[in-house]
């Protein structure tokens, strides 16, 4: 059952949305300097659910030299650990199907009766040349 937002949840919310943070996790290697893992964590304000916040855990990239290395599991355990902190009402992943059960063993799971759609658009390349 949603919760709407009181007037003053929701002028709260406003106000403090800026404080909702974006978090950027990384792993680079100390000899080579390189970023060989990382994952974002987009925190949403919402009118819903007393004027909660929604996360959200994209981009999670691994080296494929690296891959197998439990790399992805520490960057997950990480913004899990913070989201918790924040007190999101409910954290979402997207993935590709063959990864499913991957991220199930963090506790994600498949959202009965929702479905996740795209709309793609395509994007001018730009020139840069001097």
């Amino acid at each position: 059952m949603h919760h709407p937002a009181s007037s003053e949840a929701v002028h709260e919310g406003i106000g403090n949305s800026s404080a909702r943070p974006v978090v950027y996790e990384g792993l680079e290697n100390e000899k080579t300097k390189r970023v060989v893992a990382s994952a974002s964590l987009i925190v949403e304000w919402k009118f819903i659910h007393r004027a909660g916040c929604r996360g959200r855990i994209e981009d999670v990239v691994v080296d494929e030299a690296l891959r197998g290395k439990h790399l992805a599991k520490c960057l997950i355990e990480t913004l899990v650990g913070i989201a918790r902190i924040i007190h999101v009402y409910k954290l979402s992943l997207e993935c590709k199907d063959e990864l499913i059960s991957y991220y199930e063993q963090f506790e994600f799971s498949k959202d009965k009766g929702n479905n996740f759609l795209v709309r793609r658009f395509e994007i001018p390349e730009t020139d840069t040349s001097p």
